[in-house]
């Protein structure tokens, strides 16, 4: 099964516009084009994989608001993007939160600034409760926990 990762990122309209396609979602190929080493579906897999530091585009994007956007990715965040586009972008912040959909085991927020981390929240040593809410809002924006048979804690009931 495919590990989805949501993902917000909060910065400048010019960050999220260079981050965007003509359609208006996100798009890495705006911000690094992968090497074509082949054409098989798996080969271009890699090649996004190195590329981006995940094996597709995003998917499922949405502003949310004024410099805010959120969409999913496979298997991992595509941290090499959003380094080189801070670089682009030296002055800007670019704050960055995202979470798997297991709730709690790929989660974390920070901000980039000119490609160092100003700001850091990675949650390995937090208990399991206090990664699930951060969790939870991202990947399930408008639900209740109660609506996946957790608590108000973010415990699942038996």
């Amino acid at each position: 099964m495919v590990e989805f990762i949501t993902v917000k990122i909060t910065a400048s309209m010019d960050i999220i516009e260079a981050l965007s396609n003509a359609a208006g979602g996100v798009d890495f190929n705006r911000v690094i084009k992968p090497q074509k080493q082949a054409v098989a579906e798996s080969n271009q897999q890699i090649d996004a994989l190195v590329a981006w530091g995940t094996r597709k585009n995003a998917t499922r994007s949405k502003r949310l608001g004024a410099g805010v956007v959120a969409f999913k990715v496979e298997w991992s965040f595509p941290l090499k993007v959003f380094a080189l586009l801070s670089s682009r972008f030296p002055e800007n912040e670019i704050k960055i939160e995202y979470a798997g959909v297991d709730l709690g085991f790929s989660v974390a927020s920070f901000t980039l600034k000119n490609r160092t981390i100003t700001e850091e929240r990675f949650f390995d040593s937090e208990s399991l409760p206090s990664r699930r809410a951060f969790a939870f809002p991202l990947v399930h924006p408008n639900k209740s926990p109660l609506d996946f048979g957790m608590n108000e804690n973010f415990e699942y009931i038996d």
